[in-house]
């Protein structure tokens, strides 16, 4: 490892960051892992350094006499608590700032992470949208917060989701279950729902994307049935049932080039 691209292990985790900014690696898991390795072979105590100080309080809060395997169970099982909690707390958050601020709008865009962190509003300066994406949600999740869609009184709501159900080893049937309940939802309170395909996930993740295929067959079959609008964004972002590197850095969240071109599939339904 060059010595003019090695972080101060002062403030590790602000130079890392700045590194990745000034390099612009292609996938950032993969130069992440690289550096690493490198630098633990010249110190060891390195990892200290960065994010993983959850992970060393739990095991030094552990007996001397724990063995190694009701260590890593420990540790994955407290680890999992933390993340878990996170994810729910920023949840709980963000739902109750939705259902106490949301004002009205025309268009609410409704989905996980690669909705929450789309630039709809810098997108359609134009248009009265609001964004109700969540970074981590789920189908399910996204059943329990629908009613801060309904409090907007939208014309049409864009909704995408499902990758991170699958992730979770959700199945196809019972993922598109959730999403009919939604749409029966919007329709029942007259709001023109817009599904757009679940995306595909790059090499890191492919083996999700044939899981992806089938949900995405499903919506377009059940879009047709109600008479709503299917929007494949894959075929603009994707090749071979496989989001191109081109459109992320972490072969699931996408980069500005991706949502230019979203936002061109879409433009003709808010304009």
């Amino acid at each position: 490892m060059s010595q003019h691209i090695r972080p101060d292990a002062q403030d590790a985790d602000t130079d890392l960051i700045a590194l990745c900014h000034r390099l612009k690696p292609v996938s950032p898991y993969l130069f992440l892992e690289n550096l690493f390795r490198n630098l633990a072979s010249q110190n060891p105590d390195w990892n200290k350094r960065l994010f993983l100080s959850d992970a060393y309080n739990i095991l030094a809060q552990l007996p001397d006499t724990t063995n190694d395997a009701e260590r890593l169970t420990a540790l994955c099982d407290q680890l999992s608590v933390k993340q878990t909690a996170g994810f729910i707390s920023r949840s709980l958050q963000m739902t109750d700032c939705h259902r106490t601020f949301g004002t009205l709008a025309d268009v609410v865009m409704f989905g996980d992470s690669i909705t929450e962190w789309g630039m709809w509003s810098e997108m359609f300066p134009g248009i009265k949208l609001a964004n109700r994406g969540l970074a981590g949600d789920t189908t399910r999740g996204m059943l329990c917060r629908i009613d801060t869609t309904l409090q907007l009184q939208p014309q049409r709501v864009f909704v995408m989701a499902g990758i991170n159900d699958l992730a979770q080893d959700e199945t196809v049937e019972a993922v598109f279950g959730r999403y009919e309940e939604m749409l029966e939802f919007w329709q029942q309170h007259a709001i023109e729902p817009v599904v757009q395909s679940t995306l595909y996930v790059g090499s890191r993740l492919a083996s999700l994307n044939p899981s992806v295929a089938l949900l995405n067959q499903h919506l377009r079959q059940a879009c047709h049935a109600r008479g709503l609008r299917f929007v494949d964004v894959n075929a603009a972002l994707s090749e071979r049932q496989q989001l191109l590197a081109e459109h992320s850095r972490d072969d699931l969240h996408l980069n500005a080039v991706a949502y230019q071109k979203w936002r061109l599939l879409i433009a003709p339904l808010l304009t």
